[in-house]
């Protein structure tokens, strides 16, 4: 059984999270809670609690002189968190943000679990189709793959990998990844897109997710990968970069490579 952890500041966008996190897992065997880090509820914050306490498993709240990090660290060594599902920003003021200042730090902190983010607006929509984002340059293995795979056969969606790469053909390295990576799906159909850049900066990045068709984005968050190109440059923080679907940021189990 996995343990979701759900993110709100009972903002609407918040509220739409935790009603996205219920339909992504409807009738799957997992326990959601609530981390409030509000610290303070108002009407419509109450009236959701009311409506929505059997839904969810316990909640926690954040203190207003306590450490949003610090705290979030001690829930998911606690509940064994195996995924946190949030917004992609909680100022509604950060309105030229993809992603905001709370959230990058969340994404930064190094917890080491999966980290699913959804747009504002976004509405529940049936998985026919994960777009996997990777330049096939690092192994891939079970562990850092799970919540992938387990949402990829909930839905029986169809794989769809985005090819990173530079250049139109890969090492030895990169082959045997790409058939570790198909050994991990072999029950589910996998179709290969290649970027029209094949280039893993910003810019082409963004025109590749622009044109994709899926209802779910992810990769694994490498240390010398493509996400680089936007972390390095602050891309993903301000308005050059928008995914108009949910995106699954899976660590990676081998730590800091080089």
């Amino acid at each position: 059984m996995d343990n979701v952890l759900v993110i709100n500041d009972y903002s609407k966008t918040s509220l739409a999270v935790f009603d996205y996190t219920i339909s992504l897992f409807k009738g799957e065997k997992v326990k959601v809670s609530l981390f409030d880090i509000s610290n303070s509820l108002n009407n419509e914050a109450k009236t959701f609690i009311s409506n929505k306490k059997s839904l969810f498993d316990r909640k926690y709240e954040l203190d207003a002189e306590a450490d949003l990090l610090l705290e979030l660290g001690k829930i998911i060594d606690k509940k064994l968190i195996d995924i946190i599902i949030l917004t992609t920003k909680f100022n509604s003021q950060e309105s030229d943000k993809f992603i905001g200042e709370k959230v990058s730090k969340i994404i930064t902190s190094g917890f080491g679990i999966p980290i699913l983010l959804v747009p504002h607006n976004y509405n529940y929509s049936f998985i026919e189709k994960i777009t996997f984002l990777t330049d096939f340059k690092k192994s891939f293995n079970s562990p850092e793959l799970r919540e992938f795979i387990k949402i990829a056969l909930i839905y029986k969606s169809t794989i769809e990998v985005l090819n990173l790469a530079e250049g139109n053909s890969f090492s030895e390295e990169q082959e045997n990844n790409k058939k570790d990576l198909e050994a991990y799906f072999e029950d589910m159909e996998i179709n290969y897109i290649s970027s029209d850049e094949k280039n893993s900066n910003l810019f082409s990045i963004k025109k590749d997710i622009d044109g994709l068709d899926s209802q779910m984005i992810v990769f694994v968050n490498h240390q010398r990968v493509f996400f680089n190109a936007l972390t390095e440059n602050n891309g993903i923080y301000n308005r050059d970069f928008y995914s108009k679907v949910p995106i699954l940021i899976l660590p990676s189990i081998h730590g800091n490579l080089t």
